[in-house]
């Protein structure tokens, strides 16, 4: 059988059925964060230790959950300072962080930052994604590479005073384009 002969409504069943759904342990962790409840409330309604808490928190981000932790996080001083040592030694490993400080911050805060972290790169690659969508609804062509058509045809159109705005309507491009393409003209080692 091929997938023409399946009914829609059987495929879409079995595509659902393929995403991963949470242990109920995870999305008890999940609800109570969204509630803002302590790390000690979490582990007590789930009868575990603290930290297995915060292993549930870790890989439900990691499993791409979007979870506010802000309220769980170490004081500010001390998260910069994780961050910080995380930005020289790397988010793969915990230990080098938590050696680099002597044990001076638990596994768990170190764990927090690292989570907190992801998050705000996954929320920057995001919103990055989001921004050229939205530049790109405007100037289709934005961000692609030029043809030489096209550069005969800017250099043409500018030598007859065509506005920079008008140039980016014709081209599909952002204004900064252009005026970067010209300049590229004028000098084109650069």
């Amino acid at each position: 059988m091929n997938l023409g002969e399946i009914p829609e409504e059987d495929f879409q069943e079995n595509k659902r059925s393929k995403k991963r759904h949470l242990s109920r342990n995870y999305q008890k962790t999940k609800e109570m964060v969204f509630n803002k409840l302590t790390k000690k409330e979490m582990a007590r309604i789930n009868g575990v230790k603290e930290n297995r808490i915060i292993y549930h928190i870790e890989k439900l981000i990691e499993g791409g959950e979007e979870l506010d932790i802000n309220y769980l996080l170490p004081l500010k001083e001390i998260f910069e300072k994780i961050k910080n040592a995380f930005k020289k030694f790397g988010t793969e490993r915990l230990a080098p962080i938590y050696n680099y400080f002597n044990g001076k911050f638990s596994y768990d805060d170190i764990r927090l930052v690292r989570s907190s972290i992801l998050l705000e790169n996954r929320n920057d690659k995001s919103n990055h994604h989001q921004r050229l969508e939205e530049i790109k609804e405007e100037f289709p062509n934005a961000y692609e590479p030029w043809s030489e058509e096209e550069e005969d045809k800017l250099k043409k159109l500018f030598s007859k005073n065509v506005p920079i705005q008008a140039l980016a309507k014709i081209f599909k491009r952002q204004p900064s384009a252009i005026k970067s393409r010209l300049r590229k003209f004028e000098d084109p080692l650069l």
